[in-house]
């Protein structure tokens, strides 16, 4: 644990999503909803709940936007082939929590939902929603409006930025209500069965050659590394959510404001402002986001987790 653990510095901790790539709920959100999917043991409900975070592990390829379009849209919106796929029982674990997180019916759906290419732009949903009313906040702010302003964001990215920031705000209230759930994000990355990423594999990396130009060899060893990727940072992620509130969003918005330089400058955003500038916004951003969903996170996400309860045995999904 430890060699992992002085690892992960190098790695940044949280990674905001763009337009391309909409994400719902955070990570320590997929975590908790699959802690209360269904009963089963401590290694077989750690692989469940990496599964359930690791529908997300394509999210982050800003410099491979076609590869990224490919494997998020692919990811949430045909989970079934890693379940299909799936054959040991830590496989299933981590299958399960993979399929739970889809746009089409799972935790997602009730996000943003639609989401996928056959249906409209996600317009609705308590992220979407929650994004846009934090967005409003803000705007509205006599500092911090006129500071957002002067950053020039293209529309649709400041908008989903929100989003991310609003999924951020829920993930601390979800710490407030499982105080022990940045440890079990943490410990189900670390503990996480390595079947997952060779299901992963299994399951997208010929699409994703036929769709991008790749041969097969080099979109599984994307799809590998990837995977790594995010398994570290979640690893991480979890070790923040261990700390109080008010240094669990400084050490957040810290490590935001240096992943927006690549960010904004990728998305035509010029000057882009030093880091130093943007940690108070993002700050600001997430407290206000924790002050807006307090008052019914806990309803929307025990909604979400009987719906997908439903779902899934509708599906004939279970282990």
């Amino acid at each position: 644990m430890r060699a992992i653990l002085s690892r992960i510095g190098v790695f940044v901790l949280v990674l905001m999503g763009t337009a391309s790539a909409a994400l719902a709920w955070g990570s320590a959100t997929h975590a908790y909803i699959e802690t209360r999917l269904n009963n089963k043991g401590p290694l077989l409900k750690l692989n469940q709940i990496y599964g359930g975070m690791g529908t997300d592990a394509f999210n982050y390829m800003f410099e491979q936007p076609n590869e990224m379009a490919y494997l998020t849209i692919a990811t949430h919106c045909q989970p079934l082939p890693v379940w299909r796929l799936a054959l040991l029982p830590t496989a299933k674990a981590e299958a399960f929590g993979f399929v739970s997180h889809n746009n089409l019916w799972g935790a997602d759906f009730y996000a943003h939902e639609p989401g996928c290419p056959a249906n409209t732009p996600p317009l609705s949903g308590y992220i979407f929603d929650k994004g846009a009313q934090l967005q409003d906040a803000v705007e509205s702010d006599p500092t911090y409006g006129p500071a957002l302003v002067g950053l020039g964001l293209p529309t649709e990215l400041e908008a989903e930025i929100f989003r991310d920031l609003a999924e951020f705000s829920v993930d601390i209230l979800v710490k407030r209500r499982d105080p022990a759930i940045g440890q079990k994000v943490a410990t189900a990355a670390l503990l996480r069965s390595p079947e997952f990423p060779l299901l992963l594999v299994l399951a997208y990396s010929r699409g994703l050659a036929a769709s991008t130009g790749l041969s097969n060899q080099e979109a599984a060893k994307m799809i590998r590394a990837e995977e790594a990727e995010f398994r570290l940072r979640t690893i991480a992620y979890g070790q923040v959510l261990t700390l109080d509130d008010a240094t669990a969003i400084q050490q957040i918005s810290e490590q935001m404001a240096q992943l927006a330089q690549t960010l904004l400058a990728l998305n035509g955003v010029t000057p882009v402002p030093p880091p130093e500038a943007l940690v108070p916004l993002i700050n600001f951003a997430i407290g206000q986001g924790v002050i807006l969903c307090e008052p019914d996170f806990a309803a929307n996400i025990d909604l979400t987790i009987t719906n997908v309860k439903t779902n899934l045995a509708a599906h004939g999904i279970s282990y």
